[in-house]
């Protein structure tokens, strides 16, 4: 797979005195994240929806009635993981790519009795659910906050290049 680059060159490799030409791929799973040669999370985002739609489906035709409280056993424990699972490696910045994740969930908390004709806002908070897009932000401001406070064994100053002056008060002469 040649990342961001229109190389033609072949690849081979020997393998038993012969040479064994390597076979060009568009994508690759390394720990089950699919990685594409444009490096978008579009197709992992798909097959995430897709895995997570699929248990959807089963859960709901198991369970034809799901109190709160019962779906949120099942839906954590079942399908979120699907939604969840690496998002920290390809976290989706598309529109369409956060909306197809976003939208399993949305049909999901609609499998609870009484609450078809809420809106998903509300359904949320009923179920003290947030959205995913709200989920991975939390995610990366604790993340942020371990490697500032040093929680975390990672230099920050790969990530982050802190200022001497936080407020740039220095230079300003007004008062405050």
């Amino acid at each position: 797979m040649h990342i961001k680059h229109n190389l033609k060159t072949r690849y081979s490799i020997t393998e038993n005195g012969k040479s064994v030409e390597l076979q060009e791929s568009n994508q690759e799973r390394d720990l089950g994240v699919l990685v594409t040669a444009d490096l978008k999370p579009s197709a992992q985002c798909e097959a995430a929806a897709n895995k997570a739609r699929s248990i959807l489906g089963m859960v709901h035709r198991q369970f034809k009635r799901l109190n709160e409280q019962h779906f949120l056993i099942t839906y954590k424990t079942y399908v979120h993981p699907h939604l969840e699972y690496c998002i920290q490696a390809y976290s989706p910045w598309l529109k369409k790519d956060i909306e197809r994740l976003e939208t399993v969930q949305r049909r999901a908390t609609k499998i609870v009795h009484g609450f078809h004709n809420l809106k998903y806002h509300e359904r949320l908070s009923q179920l003290g659910l947030t959205t995913l897009k709200n989920r991975r932000l939390r995610g990366d401001l604790i993340e942020t906050y371990k490697l500032l406070t040093k929680k975390e064994d990672i230099d920050s100053q790969q990530f982050f290049q802190l200022t001497e002056d936080p407020y740039q008060l220095r230079g300003n002469n007004r008062r405050i």
